[in-house]
């Protein structure tokens, strides 16, 4: 005889794929509107987001026009938007080419943003770790000076 105390009823095991089910439609919808607006489409929760690229836009400026910037080359920047038309992504688009960079522009779900979203603690952390590292006293700036000095005096005679 088999046990079925450890077999799930249908409804059972419709729920607890139904989350699965729902992102992969998410990401559909991503796909399709990427098709529409011609433009390509990437998956976040898939491609590593780069903190060089997140540095370059302000987070709050990045959740109030949907977008995440995830990839960084030279003077090329990947980001990945929700709606391509969003205003205030159109304008930090105009900002970063007006500084010499060339944007390549994608559609994401909007899961991918949250992702992004949260790779920007990691941004915070360095930051904070760099200032850290650099706190240097008035005192220790004198002695770094008077270091200085007297190398330069010895190297001259």
């Amino acid at each position: 005889m088999e046990d079925d105390s450890f077999k799930k009823k249908p409804e059972e095991e419709i729920e607890s794929k139904m989350p699965l089910i729902l992102r992969a439609q998410e990401e559909k919808r991503a796909q399709i509107k990427a098709a529409s607006f011609n433009l390509p489409y990437v998956n976040l929760l898939m491609v590593p987001i780069e903190v060089d690229a997140l540095s370059k836009v302000p987070e709050p400026k990045a959740r109030a026009g949907l977008f995440i910037p995830f990839e960084m080359k030279i003077r090329k920047i990947a980001i990945a938007a929700f709606d391509p038309q969003n205003d205030i992504l159109n304008q930090v688009i105009q900002d970063l080419k007006s500084k010499d960079y060339e944007v390549e522009l994608f559609v994401c779900s909007v899961s991918s943003l949250k992702r992004g979203f949260r790779e920007y603690q990691r941004v915070r952390g360095l930051q904070k770790e760099v200032t850290k590292e650099i706190e240097i006293s008035a005192e220790e700036i004198g002695e770094i000076k008077k270091e200085i000095k007297q190398f330069f005096h010895r190297s001259l005679f």
